[in-house]
């Protein structure tokens, strides 16, 4: 018959899908709900940004003469506006991402198989939210000095055309 050195070693029971590992709203729902509140903000920022890019084509419609300093004025207010949305568009990509990573660490804890990638997942939110941070902040100051540029801007065409 049978050898018993030749059977098949017995295998460690499979990894859990942390897909399928239910995890109940109030383990994550607070959470969801700040990122949420943050994401509007950074949606704000955004589409005002893309409103101010709008009044520079409106202005340079509106006003055909202007001084070659309205004109770089205009050209900068563009550019921190443009450089705003970019930000913005990070700032919502890289916090949604964070939050998948944040929800598999309550998966994993949940986990009977899987609890011991928990930290790596916990490394990579931290590091994805605080870049997401970095991006919010840096897209709220470029949008007010975009916006600051094309008020200067806007002032100026009316000065050169009241002269």
């Amino acid at each position: 018959m049978g050898d018993v050195s030749t059977l098949p070693e017995v295998e460690s029971p499979s990894r859990e899908d942390l897909g399928m590992i239910d995890v109940e709203d109030k383990n994550y729902k607070a959470d969801h709900e700040l990122l949420h509140d943050y994401q509007s903000f950074s949606g704000e920022i955004l589409r005002a940004s893309l409103s101010g890019i709008a009044v520079v084509g409106f202005l340079v419609n509106l006003f055909q003469e202007y001084s070659h300093q309205t004109t770089l004025l205009l050209v900068i207010s563009i550019a921190l506006l443009g450089i705003s949305v970019g930000l913005a568009l990070g700032h919502r990509y890289f916090s949604t991402k964070a939050f998948h990573y944040h929800l598999r660490i309550v998966r994993c804890n949940k986990s009977v198989t899987r609890t011991d990638e928990a930290p790596r997942y916990r490394q990579r939110r931290n590091q994805l939210y605080k870049l997401a941070g970095i991006l919010f902040a840096t897209s709220f100051i470029t949008f007010f000095s975009g916006a600051i540029t094309l008020a200067v801007a806007f002032i100026c065409c009316l000065h050169w055309k009241v002269s």
